[in-house]
């Protein structure tokens, strides 16, 4: 049995129809991959310069016995 024309079309309309679906599934799925990346490298940014604000803020007290040896301490 062969298709009439008519039925090929159809079947090459749906056929069209179902690759530009795919192709745009997998432009917002690209897309959110994309903002996904990007902000974790904001947040890890963020961590990092928190990490770097809180250990400064460490280093700079007199009662941290890392920084300050207790012999060396202000009683």
């Amino acid at each position: 049995m062969s298709r009439s024309p008519k039925t090929a079309r159809r079947q090459q309309k749906k056929e069209k129809m179902k690759d530009d679906r795919m192709s745009s599934a997998r432009a917002d799925i690209e897309q959110r991959v994309l903002q996904f990346r990007e902000t974790q490298a904001r947040l890890q940014r963020e961590r990092e310069g928190f990490y770097d604000t809180v250990i400064e803020k460490v280093r700079a007290t007199e009662w941290n016995e890392f920084v300050t040896p207790h012999s060396a301490r202000k009683s």
